[in-house]
């Protein structure tokens, strides 16, 4: 940035023409010589002041004005924008500690629940488990569905209870009849398998005899697995 050349100019011509060093005064008319040499000499120190302060302000400030307000406008709008982030996170934070807990209750009711293409696939999936660990399977048959129904709270003990069909079915109990045969250890591996499925199974019955014709462990079962199905 360069300064008004002219100006500077005319502040120097003015030192020269005014700035005049007192020579040998006499000691009538010295000190009021002094005086007026030293309040010249103040004024036009004044004036370069006021002149330099124009100056910057004309050739600095000014020519920027504009940027500076755009700058200042734009630091405003960064941290605006930084609280808006801030506040952004800390909901999305929240959401995501919501949405596990939403995910952990929809693996957990999807564990437990089968649809009825999924029923199909667990009960393929008990018959292959039976077959690998050697177990032979004489008998699988499925019992008629239990419906489960509703559990309403009575607020007045007078009121009768509602009939079943009068209840909403919330899901079904469906039960499968599992008659085999094979060696015991054989067996409890089946068992843990059955624990290691992608769907619960639960064991509502089990039977187990001990065949002692050929003494070699194995054993005659009879289960009852059941698993859920929604409606």
């Amino acid at each position: 940035m360069k300064l008004d050349s002219s100006l500077l100019q005319k502040v120097q011509n003015l030192i020269k023409q005014n700035i005049k060093l007192p020579s040998s005064p006499s000691i009538n008319g010295g000190l009021s010589d002094d005086s007026e040499w030293v309040n010249r000499n103040l004024l036009i120190v004044l004036t370069l002041v006021i002149v330099s302060i124009v100056v910057i302000f004309t050739t600095i400030y000014y020519p920027y004005k504009s940027e500076i307000s755009a700058l200042e406008k734009k630091y405003k709008k960064i941290a605006v924008m930084r609280r808006e982030i801030a506040q952004i996170n800390g909901t999305l934070d929240v959401e995501d500690v919501l949405l596990q807990a939403k995910r952990r209750e929809y693996e957990k009711i999807t564990r437990i629940f089968h649809s009825e293409s999924e029923l199909e696939e667990l009960y393929e999936s008990i018959s292959k488990l039976a077959i690998r660990y050697g177990l032979k399977v004489a008998g699988f048959s499925r019992k008629k569905p239990e419906a489960i129904y509703e559990v309403i709270i009575q607020k007045s003990k007078k009121k009768k209870k509602r009939k079943n069909r009068n209840r909403k079915v919330t899901h079904y109990k469906m039960k499968v009849n599992i008659n085999m045969s094979g060696n015991y250890l054989s067996y409890m591996k089946f068992r843990n398998g059955l624990a290691e499925l992608r769907k619960a199974v639960n064991t509502e019955e089990e039977i187990i005899n001990i065949n002692n014709e050929d003494g070699g462990g194995n054993v005659k079962i009879h289960v009852v697995l059941s698993t859920y199905r929604l409606p």
